[in-house]
């Protein structure tokens, strides 16, 4: 939940979208539309759930997407530092208005390319740390704290996403900086664990833990 929450702070598509569909539309359409984009992330979540047991077992492929994850976090790491340097409003790409908020939400959420790479990634890191168990139960509790931390951040945009973007195009290079220093720190300790804990040990922890 916290992952989520602090993750769909950064305004984005999906978050601007549920700020100007609030604003059009009222809030209750703002909500319908973060309904539609939570379910389509859980779903994309729990199938990368299992897909990350069956990963794990392939031992070659496992830590390929470990090596992917860690240039995925330098990536955007380097991203923020390169916007902080390069400052956009984000408030200039307003979207058009949407007449059907549920499924405007699911598909815009759907077609997201960053769900993937950014849970399975970070359900690895959790894995890895003992903090999330690879088993179904534990699966489900994870994929609702997503949940409920991506409506959290939905909230926020839907009722203060006006001040929040205000805010963010005034500070735009504090927060980036900030987010890049997080990323970086997050990306320095992912790639230390892969060089100092042997592969082996990485991948018989979390087949021990799959049930």
């Amino acid at each position: 939940m916290l992952i989520s929450f602090l993750g769909s702070l950064p305004p984005g598509t999906m978050t601007i979208a549920a700020t100007y569909i609030s604003a059009e539309q009222g809030t209750t359409a703002g909500f319908i539309y973060a309904l539609g984009s939570m379910m389509a992330e859980m779903i994309i979540v729990r199938l990368a759930l299992n897909a990350m047991n069956w990963i794990a077992s392939k031992h070659k492929l496992f830590f390929i997407l470990e090596i992917v994850t860690a240039l995925l976090l330098i990536a955007m790491t380097v991203a923020c530092f390169y916007f902080a340097a390069q400052i956009n409003s984000i408030a200039a790409s307003k979207p058009q208005t949407i007449i059907h908020p549920f499924a405007a939400g699911f598909l815009l959420s759907i077609i997201n390319p960053i769900h993937i790479p950014f849970w399975l990634g970070w359900s690895i890191v959790l894995v890895d740390r003992k903090i999330l168990q690879a088993n179904a139960s534990q699966y489900n509790w994870y994929v609702l704290g997503i949940a409920m931390g991506s409506m959290m951040g939905f909230i926020i945009f839907i009722y203060g996403g006006e001040l929040l973007l205000k805010v963010f195009n005034e500070n735009q290079n504090i927060i980036l900086i900030v987010f890049g220093i997080a990323l970086f720190i997050v990306s320095t300790v992912h790639i230390a664990k892969m060089l100092m804990v042997p592969a082996s040990v990485r991948y018989s922890n979390i087949l021990k833990e799959k049930k």
